[in-house]
């Protein structure tokens, strides 16, 4: 292995024998995203974005770097598939936006472009949440587990743009009719928003 390959054999040589559900690396400069995938060229099996499709077998005839300079524009997100470790082949997906500071690995992001759908996964991690709450307090009680006050944390995917407080509040006061927990947090990109359960 090349020791200067950095991202893409980092990301092959340290994924657990489990199957990767999804790994994302954020790329805010499309050159840098260039250059680990032609350093990376050997752990590659093919690239997907849109209907534009590169396989390594065409690497004689269709150059990897030439695909790449045809292919990539703001808010690309190519599904990268590497050569087979265990008994899975490992997916990546790479998104370049120039909204990204620099270059990250991360295995919990998700890309956002409408508001209303952002919202609606929030509300649906939240009544998952919800749901459970009662037999979360019975085990907790059964251990011995006494507190004060049951907090809800929210951690949604991690989305560039920045969500109405008040939207948020709206759709919880709407779809949810007892929270069941003394407080929801919600992590925000840029902020928390902090919740009280109104009917206790």
């Amino acid at each position: 292995m090349r020791i200067r390959t950095i991202y893409l054999s980092f990301v092959f040589e340290h994924i657990g024998k489990r199957k990767v559900q999804k790994v994302t690396i954020r790329y805010g400069n499309k050159e840098n995203m260039i250059n680990d995938l032609l350093e990376g060229e050997e752990y590659i099996l093919s690239i997907l974005y849109k209907n534009k499709f590169w396989n390594k077998r065409f690497k004689d005839s269709y150059k990897l770097k030439t695909f790449l300079e045809d292919t990539l524009e703001e808010n690309s997100i190519l599904n990268v598939t590497l050569n087979k470790k265990y008994k899975y082949n490992v997916n990546l997906k790479l998104h370049y936006s120039s909204m990204f500071d620099g270059r990250k690995i991360s295995d919990t992001y998700i890309w956002w472009e409408n508001e209303d759908e952002y919202v609606k996964s929030i509300i649906n991690a939240i009544k998952a949440k919800v749901n459970k709450y009662e037999d979360y307090k019975k085990r907790m009680e059964e251990a011995n587990q006494k507190f004060d006050k049951y907090c809800l944390v929210i951690y949604p995917q991690k989305i560039p743009i920045d969500v109405s407080e008040e939207k948020i509040i709206k759709a919880i006061d709407d779809e949810i009719v007892n929270i069941g927990y003394n407080e929801i947090s919600i992590q925000l990109w840029n902020k928390m928003v902090l919740i009280e359960n109104k009917t206790l």
